[in-house]
């Protein structure tokens, strides 16, 4: 629902979230202020940083509409990722654009 989190920067990455309704907005936690980073929307993804890095959240994700995701935990992506190497090469290709950000 709007206003709640999905996850908050510096939470351990379990899972990937592919949007499959509505809208959520990405947010960087610096100094007490929140920095809108990005929106994301239907057929957009989000936490796989998290997940391929094996580090920490670095962004807070919050629903900014109602939504529908679909959660992939991150074995599953794992061994998504290990069978269709043209996977990983998207996922980091996207990783690149975002922590150029």
């Amino acid at each position: 629902e709007p206003g709640e989190a999905i996850f908050h920067q510096g939470d351990m990455g379990d899972c990937l979230y592919i949007i499959v309704r509505g809208e959520a907005d990405v947010l960087l936690e610096h100094e007490g202020q929140e920095v809108v980073l990005a929106c994301l929307g239907a057929g957009e993804y989000f936490g796989e940083m998290a997940l391929l890095n094996q580090k920490t959240r670095n962004a807070t994700v919050r629903c900014k509409t109602p939504m529908d995701v679909l959660v992939l935990p991150k074995g599953d992506l794992g061994a998504l990722v290990s069978h269709f190497p043209a996977l990983q090469q998207s996922f980091d290709s996207v990783m690149a654009k975002r922590s150029s950000r």
